[in-house]
């Protein structure tokens, strides 16, 4: 019986921030080569090409589709007695903000962090 976590190489990667240039590091006798950009938690990082404000544009759009899709339920729903406040207020915990939020501890810059918050603000208010 093997304990611990187990790693595949073939999917490792790595990614070296800053100007310098990064070579390739060796890693259980095999050599992995720097990436541009890398993935992880579905944010993507890199030296180039995509941002976090991307990222959390991305987030905020699938978030505002959950929104949409809330508001919807409890319109068509609410009109027969099936849905109420608290019902809607669960929907949009459990979803919602598990979307919006999700990936939250690698946003470092406030402003990005504050646009977060008005846009689920503004949801709220669009939702109840």
């Amino acid at each position: 019986m093997q304990r611990g976590i187990t790693l595949d190489l073939k999917k490792i990667q790595w990614i070296g921030f800053g100007k310098g240039h990064w070579g390739p590091m060796e890693l259980h006798e095999e050599w992995k080569s720097c990436r541009d950009e890398i993935r992880i938690l579905e944010y993507w990082f890199g030296r180039t090409g995509r941002s976090m404000k991307e990222c959390i544009e991305y987030w905020l759009g699938r978030g505002e589709g959950v929104g949409r899709r809330i508001v919807a339920i409890s319109k068509r729903l609410g009109l027969r007695g099936g849905i109420g406040a608290w019902e809607v207020i669960r929907l949009v915990q459990s979803t919602y903000f598990a979307i919006v939020y999700y990936g939250l501890e690698f946003v470092t810059n406030k402003k990005l962090a504050g646009s977060i918050q008005i846009a689920v603000n503004k949801a709220l208010w669009s939702i109840t």
